[in-house]
């Protein structure tokens, strides 16, 4: 969404609800979903407004009696939907919304993102409340503390003052070697800190690092006087088929096998579809 408002041209329509005046088209749409087909489902009703003091009801069905079949609906809301967008408009002077995108596609609006590679980083960015550790008794620079890696930075070192206070944190789950503090003041980058050994030489996710983590909780490995924790993972992993005395792809084709086995076997009969109680049900109908 912000890639499109930043870069495409996008609209993005603010304001409060049922102010046609506002956002003319947003509500024209809704009103078209509301009175083609969500108050005429059975159950169906019109919300309390400050005009009309209660509810009314706008079907004489009862929800109980007709229970809502879910395709059907999809169906009806496509149907609609489909109706809207070639449907002329007032407020678009008379123009369909179909042929007004089409027409503002034409004068150089792209679907194409502008920079995949920052909004890449962003959907994988996570923000968390991050504590500053350390001691001043011991002579221990703060840090910070996350899956069981310990972050530092120039700016960082020496400031006992900060000790015990948060700070909002960012990192890539795609890549953990770095960690952003956020100036709480301006919300601008306050320090980068680099993650210490032996995090800091191999690129790894966070998948990876919590599995390095379980297998050295479980005694499988020992990382405490390791050069790179991710490359001695690696090697123990390569070394296990040969340990064992097994082909290294042992693994692999006894997990194929045990799909095969747990694959239930094809029915030649004809699945028979239950309808639905009450009056009305399409389980049975075809478009």
């Amino acid at each position: 969404m912000k890639n499109v408002l930043k870069h495409h041209r996008g609209v993005l329509e603010l304001g409060p609800a049922h102010v046609p005046e506002i956002r003319p088209i947003g509500e024209a749409f809704f009103r078209r979903l509301e009175e083609g087909a969500l108050r005429f489902i059975a159950g169906g009703f019109q919300p309390e407004t400050r005009a009309v003091g209660q509810k009314t009801s706008t079907s004489f069905l009862r929800g109980q009696d007709h229970p809502l079949h879910w395709e059907g609906m999809l169906d009806l809301m496509d149907v609609i939907l489909s109706g809207h967008n070639v449907t002329p408009h007032s407020g678009l002077h008379n123009r369909t919304p179909a042929s007004v995108l089409n027409a503002h596609l034409t004068s150089g609006w792209h679907w194409e993102a502008t920079e995949l590679h920052r909004d890449a980083h962003e959907l994988t960015t996570v923000r968390f409340n991050a504590k500053i550790r350390g001691d001043v008794k011991t002579g221990r620079h703060p840090f910070v503390q996350y899956q069981e890696g310990y972050y530092r930075s120039q700016r960082l070192m020496g400031r006992h003052d900060l000790v015990g206070k948060s700070f909002v944190a960012e990192v890539d789950l795609d890549d953990l070697r770095d960690l952003v503090l956020i100036n709480p003041d301006d919300a601008t980058v306050w320090s980068r800190l680099k993650v210490l050994p032996p995090w800091d030489l191999s690129p790894h996710d966070l998948h990876l690092r919590q599995q390095i983590i379980r297998a050295k909780n479980r005694g499988l490995i020992e990382i405490a006087g390791a050069r790179d924790a991710v490359n001695a993972f690696h090697e123990f992993a390569r070394s296990q088929p040969l340990r064992q005395g097994a082909p290294a792809d042992l693994y692999a084709r006894v997990d194929q096998q045990v799909q095969r086995q747990s694959k239930p076997a094809e029915s030649t009969h004809r699945p028979v579809v239950q309808p639905r109680s009450g009056r009305t049900s399409f389980a049975n109908s075809k478009d």
